[in-house]
């Protein structure tokens, strides 16, 4: 049930929040975890909804999140394939190459000097 007439803050520690497995959210207090922050999640959907601490009554409209996988950073291999010779920094003469697992052609690679 949402209670409108009541204005909402944005203030989160004034509100507790329930989040519920999936897209359907569960009527509070019921739900699968409470709090501002959940750490650590499987990856889905969940829905979250505030209840303000002085007006029970006031409830917010559920909101639906996916949490993805975590994304995994690429290893790069980078080698010296020719050491540079000249000092000048206008005329570099060394070469370099850049790889993940082997694979140069799905990534870009930018190089700084």
């Amino acid at each position: 049930m949402l209670k409108n007439d009541s204005p909402m803050n944005d203030n989160k520690f004034e509100y507790d929040f329930y989040w519920t497995i999936g897209a359907a959210p569960k009527v509070p207090p019921a739900s699968d975890y409470t709090g501002n922050d959940i750490l650590n999640l499987p990856i889905g959907q969940y829905t979250v909804v505030a209840v303000d601490k002085l007006d029970p009554g006031c409830v917010s409209p559920p909101f639906t999140v996916t949490v993805d996988p975590a994304k995994t950073m690429p290893v790069v291999s980078a080698r010296v394939l020719k050491d540079l010779t000249i000092c000048d920094p206008t005329k570099p003469d060394g070469v370099a190459s850049a790889d993940v697992g082997g694979d140069f052609v799905h990534y870009f690679f930018d190089v700084f000097f």
